[in-house]
C-alpha cells in the first residue's frame, strides 16, 4: 500500500477535518494508499484553534518531503494562512526530494512558490473530490502524468490541444497573488493561467485582477484559464466576470474549464513550468 504524507500548511485543521478524515482515509485504503495524518493529528493536539505556529507548519512540510517512504504529499487545508510557511520552508531539502504535493485554494501560494523555487510540478486538486471522482487523479500524478481538466472551452485565437499541451500556472485568484512582489512568485511566461475562486465578489476580483495587470502578468501568458467562481456563478455574474477579465487581459485568449475549482467533484491540474524561475 502506497503512503501518502498529509500536511497542514493553511488554517487550522481539526475540528473540520474530524468529519472529513476517517472517511477520506477508508476511500484510499479501498484505492491502495494509506494517509498518514499522524504529525497533524499531533500537531492538532498542541496548537491553538486559531493559528498554528508557522513554523510548526512548515517543519510538517519539509519532514513530508524528507520521508523516504512517502510516495506524495496532501494538504487539504484551506483558508487564509499558507503563505506563512514559505520563509521556514527548507528548500535544499524540497529540491533534492522531489515528490508531488497537492493541495487547492490557499494552497496555490505554496503550490506557486514550489514551483517557481525548485522547477517541480505541484497539482490544484482537493483530495476530498476523489469521493465523488475516484482517485485516477491521484494515479496520474504519482505515475507523472500531467493532469488537465476534462473540459475546455475555448475562444478563437487558440485550441483546446494548444491549451492542454502548455504548462499551466496560477490557481486560486485571491491566494496566488499572496506571492506578488515576493522571491515565490514563479514565471508566467507563456503559460496558461488559471484563475478560479470560491468567496470573493465581484468587486473583488477586479481588485486583483487589476493587480495582476498592473504586475505585467497578462502581458506574459499565452492564454487566461477560469475555472469555477463559485460565489460569483450562483449569483449570475459570470458573463459579468468574464468581461472584466477580457478588459485586464486584452489580446489573450480566455477559455473557461468549469471542471476546476472548489466543487465536491473538481479536476486535478498540474501547475508549474519545470524550469525553477528563482535560484
Amino acid at each position: 500500500m502506497r503512503r501518502l504524507a498529509m500536511t497542514s500548511c493553511s488554517d487550522p485543521l481539526f475540528p473540520w477535518a474530524d468529519e472529513h478524515l476517517p472517511t477520506l482515509s477508508s476511500a484510499l485504503a479501498a484505492a491502495g494508499y494509506h494517509l498518514d495524518a499522524r504529525a497533524v493529528v499531533n500537531a492538532a493536539a498542541t496548537q491553538p484553534a486559531e493559528r498554528w505556529d508557522p513554523q510548526l507548519r512548515a517543519d510538517l512540510l519539509n519532514a513530508a518531503y524528507a520521508d523516504e517512504q512517502a510516495v506524495g504529499i496532501v494538504d487539504i487545508s484551506g483558508g487564509n494562512l499558507a503563505n506563512e510557511v514559505l520563509p521556514y520552508l527548507d528548500w535544499p531539502l524540497i529540491s533534492s526530494h522531489p515528490k508531488p504535493l497537492i493541495g487547492y485554494s490557499d494552497l496555490s501560494c505554496v503550490l506557486g512558490a514550489i514551483s517557481a523555487r525548485t522547477g517541480q510540478h505541484t497539482v490544484l486538486w482537493n483530495l476530498l473530490a476523489g469521493l465523488r471522482r475516484g482517485f485516477d487523479p491521484l494515479n496520474h500524478v504519482l505515475n507523472a502524468v500531467i493532469c488537465r481538466p476534462d473540459r475546455v472551452i475555448t475562444e478563437p485565437g487558440i485550441t483546446a490541444s494548444e491549451v492542454l499541451r502548455l504548462p499551466w500556472t496560477g490557481g486560486n485568484l485571491r491566494c496566488f497573488l499572496k506571492l506578488a512582489g515576493t522571491p515565490y512568485w514563479p514565471d508566467v511566461t507563456g503559460s496558461v493561467f488559471l484563475i478560479e475562486s470560491l468567496g470573493p465578489s465581484l468587486r473583488s476580483i477586479v481588485g486583483y485582477l487589476a493587480q495582476h495587470s498592473q504586475a505585467g502578468t497578462f502581458h506574459k501568458v499565452r492564454a487566461v484559464a477560469v475555472g469555477q467562481l463559485t460565489r460569483i456563478d450562483e449569483a449570475g455574474q459570470r458573463a459579468t466576470a468574464l468581461e472584466i477579465i477580457r478588459h485586464y487581459a486584452p489580446g489573450i485568449p480566455v477559455v473557461e474549464v468549469p471542471d476546476v475549482g472548489h466543487s465536491p467533484d473538481c479536476a486535478a491540474v498540474t501547475l508549474g513550468t519545470g524550469i525553477p524561475s528563482h535560484p
